[in-house]
């Protein structure tokens, strides 16, 4: 029998080689971010199919080749530079789209290894196994991953942030609480993470009563932010554009409050919606999981969060409730069951639970979370192979995770494209007749004030 870091080893190898594969095959015609659209625009010569907002992210990539602004300055993603930054090399090597792909398998593959580590270090290696396979199959990673897209980074930036707020949590001195917040502040240039993770950094340091430092902890972390917005001014580009301002909106709906009554009736739905997102903005088998290691560590009496898990679990209920509880607004909603993927990462909470429990449970409460593992990881790999088995749960969850187009939008264009991977090219044109997706009767209606009438 392998001893227990032969073991670990021997399942971060299995675990890595499964993300592999999922990755893959969630690529080409298969990427769920491209082949969940209604109408996802196709990339010649081998009618890939990408989402429609390809250009953005590829206007980033021109941006770190160093081309002229006039052919990236447009690009409403400017302030998410990491990751092609981290993929420029691969993308010089292979191309945008194949290089992309590459960069982000090994991104990922990454950032499984390290948390698993971590975790491995804070909690045990039980934890760190069981860890490891729910982020091999974790449906989450393989959502965003087969598309060179700065959305990349949201799982292994979350992961990433998770543990410098461990770390915060743990901290004894200043300097070691503004090197963890600079790191952060690196991450966030990769996606917006910043409503999770700084409002719970502030909470973990106003739990330990270090709340001194909570005025150069803010400091540090917005540091790279405001050197980026700094560059952006100095060559002219606007930082705030359709895409950032989102946010604003919903802070001057608050101050202007209108339409009382409409404003009531979505009040009313905020149960519903909480349950909804908590389950769909992590594709509902691991919040399950998660329910069930809370009940096990009551009924056992095992400490299961930690004092920075239960802070970025606050902190994602306080964005959804400012987000669902606003006053009525128009523009694009951040709000409602539609768009429940912005709550995605809060993932590490789950898994650094799960990975307690699974260290630390015993008796006859182990043969209750064996099982619930099991099926967690099976139920998700079932949907992060979904678009390679044609798996209708897959579609189902897919969509429930990001509302923008009807739940059969998969399932229709794998029948209609074909399920073909990246290197396997087709140049058949049977397809030439789909309708432009730039058309207006074929953009998503959620432009406009929410709930309708």
């Amino acid at each position: 029998m392998p001893d227990g870091h032969a073991r670990l080893r021997l399942h971060l190898c299995g675990a890595s080689f499964v993300l592999v594969a999922a990755i893959y095959l969630s690529t080409g015609t298969m990427a769920p971010y491209g082949v969940t659209v209604q109408y996802p625009a196709v990339l010649e010569p081998c009618h890939y199919l990408i989402n429609v907002d390809h250009a953005h992210f590829q206007a980033l990539s021109r941006m770190i080749s160093g081309d002229d602004p006039s052919s990236w300055a447009w690009s409403v993603v400017l302030r998410r530079p990491l990751f092609a930054i981290l993929a420029q090399p691969f993308v010089l090597a292979a191309g945008f789209l194949t290089g992309g792909v590459i960069a982000s398998i090994v991104l990922n593959v990454i950032a499984m290894l390290v948390f698993a580590s971590y975790v491995r270090q804070v909690v045990g290696p039980r934890g760190a196994i069981t860890t490891a396979w729910l982020l091999a199959t974790y449906p989450g990673i393989t959502y965003w991953a087969g598309l060179p897209y700065s959305y990349v980074m949201i799982v292994p930036g979350a992961l990433c942030c998770a543990m410098f707020l461990d770390r915060i949590a743990t901290a004894e001195t200043a300097g070691a609480v503004s090197r963890a917040a600079f790191g952060m502040g690196i991450v966030f240039l990769g996606y917006d993470l910043y409503p999770f993770f700084i409002p719970a950094a502030v909470f973990v340091l106003l739990a330990g009563r270090r709340s001194r430092w909570i005025p150069a902890f803010i400091a540090v972390v917005l540091l790279p932010l405001i050197g980026l917005t700094l560059y952006y001014e100095l060559i002219g580009v606007p930082v705030v554009n359709s895409n950032s301002v989102m946010y604003l909106r919903i802070i001057f709906s608050y101050l202007h409050p209108a339409e009382l009554q409409l404003w009531l009736r979505t009040l009313a739905e905020l149960p519903k919606l909480l349950v909804s997102n908590f389950l769909f903005s992590n594709f509902v088998f691991l919040p399950l999981l998660f329910v069930v290691a809370m009940i096990l560590a009551r009924i056992s009496a095992t400490r299961v969060l930690s004092l920075a898990d239960g802070a970025l679990l606050l902190a994602g209920l306080a964005l959804f409730l400012f987000n669902n509880a606003a006053p009525p607004y128009y523009g694009w909603q951040m709000r409602g069951e539609w768009i429940a993927r912005l709550y995605q990462p809060i993932v590490p909470a789950f898994l650094f639970a799960c990975a307690r429990v699974a260290e630390n449970i015993g008796g006859r409460w182990r043969t209750i979370w064996l099982p619930a593992v099991a099926i967690t990881v099976l139920a998700n790999a079932s949907i992060a192979f979904g678009p390679i088995l044609m798996n209708p749960l897959a579609a189902r969850v897919y969509h429930d995770f990001y509302m923008h187009s009807p739940a059969e939008s998969m399932l229709v264009n794998l029948r209609r494209f074909g399920r073909r991977p990246l290197g396997f090219c087709s140049t058949n044109h049977a397809w030439d007749n789909i309708p432009n997706p730039n058309t207006p009767l074929n953009r998503p209606q959620f432009m406009f004030r929410y709930p309708p009438r």
